[in-house]
């Protein structure tokens, strides 16, 4: 279940300008490049969209293989 938190850092993104479609882009790509790594303990809100970080992990990801719904579900 979402925090607070959580809540208020998606909200963010959205207000950027971002589409659901965008964070669940990075989350299912970070996921897939970090799981099993020294990286999975970052696999976190704060840090997958952060407002610094998360528009160079959205092109990271579009340049990257499409990705499957099913990478957003293991993450969750």
């Amino acid at each position: 279940r979402p925090t607070m938190a959580s809540r208020k850092i998606f909200a963010a993104r959205l207000s950027d300008g971002f589409v659901h479609d965008d964070i669940v882009t990075v989350i299912s790509h970070r996921n897939r490049e970090w799981k099993g790594t020294q990286w999975e303990k970052y696999l976190r809100p704060q840090t997958l969209l952060c407002a610094s970080k998360f528009e160079g992990y959205l092109n990271e990801a579009k340049l990257a293989k499409p990705e499957r719904k099913s990478d957003l579900e293991a993450f969750v």
